[in-house]
């Protein structure tokens, strides 16, 4: 929904461009008649087992109107596939017309080699590889971090106090990670 919601966003002033998100857990019905009555959207954005339950499905229409697919984004495809959904995603690349006719951008914090392995299915032979990470590190080296281990509840007051401290220095730039979106709400 996030990825729907940022890209609803971007093309707010771009009324030809449209987006659908489908997943689980919602009505079906909902989805399938959207493509009916709106035609294939312009973006996509799809959990697999809820485009595999449309591709199958010949009253959605949707995997005819994706045999004109330009461009195939698979986000976080490590975390895809350590869920196990790698039989999924070998069945929806079927239903796509084939690499050569398609850009496929494929996403992954990491490189393990399930996600070697669906590249040589889902990309092109020349794809290239852009590492941020790189094989050493977990992190940057030149990027300082630091912990501070607090109760739980002193955790909001002590990241103040940290927050409060970095920002003194002129163009200091800070990035928090949180466990959960609503913790990030407080802030």
């Amino acid at each position: 929904q996030q990825i729907s919601e940022e890209a609803d966003v971007l093309l707010q002033f771009e009324s030809a461009l449209r987006t659908q998100t489908v997943f689980g857990g919602t009505n079906i019905k909902s989805d399938t008649s959207s493509f009916r009555r709106d035609g294939m959207p312009t973006l996509l954005v799809a959990t697999p087992g809820r485009l595999l339950d449309h591709l199958d499905n010949s009253e959605a229409g949707l995997a005819n109107g994706l045999k004109g697919l330009k461009v195939l984004v698979l986000d976080e495809a490590d975390r895809l596939l350590d869920m196990g959904f790698r039989p999924d995603l070998e069945r929806i690349l079927a239903y796509l017309p084939p690499v050569t006719q398609r850009q496929t951008l494929l996403f992954s914090a990491t490189m393990p080699e399930d996600v070697r392995t669906i590249t040589k299915v889902a990309l092109r032979s020349d794809y290239d590889t852009v590492d941020c990470v790189g094989n050493d590190a977990n992190t940057h080296e030149r990027v300082p971090q630091y912990a501070l281990v607090t109760p739980i509840e002193d955790q909001i007051a002590a990241l103040g106090c940290c927050l409060v401290d970095a920002m003194r220095i002129p163009d200091y730039k800070i990035l928090v990670f949180f466990t959960t979106a609503r913790v990030t709400q407080f802030f």
